[in-house]
């Protein structure tokens, strides 16, 4: 009688404690650097523009176009000085 119990609770708990360790010991990647945002142009007060750039640190930096102004991220509700960079696919 005690075995037909403590079968599916053994399973269960292996189950668990599966999905438990796999959560438990995964990587966290580093806070901003899987980030995408929409730059912001400081020659005109830091407006939001329809460019998306990325946090991640490359040669190439975030522009409105080719050769255009570079963009930025806020650094503070009025600044915006965080330089991005284009996105790579």
């Amino acid at each position: 009688m005690n075995t037909k119990v403590l079968r599916p609770a053994l399973s269960i708990s292996a189950i668990a404690f599966a999905v438990f360790a796999a959560f438990a010991f995964s990587a966290v990647p580093e806070e901003g650097k899987l980030i995408d945002v929409y730059g912001h142009n400081p020659l005109e007060d830091c407006d939001v523009t329809t460019v998306e750039c990325s946090t991640i640190q490359n040669p190439n930096v975030c522009r409105v176009s080719s050769g255009g102004q570079q963009l930025f991220n806020m650094s503070s509700p009025t600044e915006c000085n965080v330089e991005l960079y284009r996105k790579i696919n």
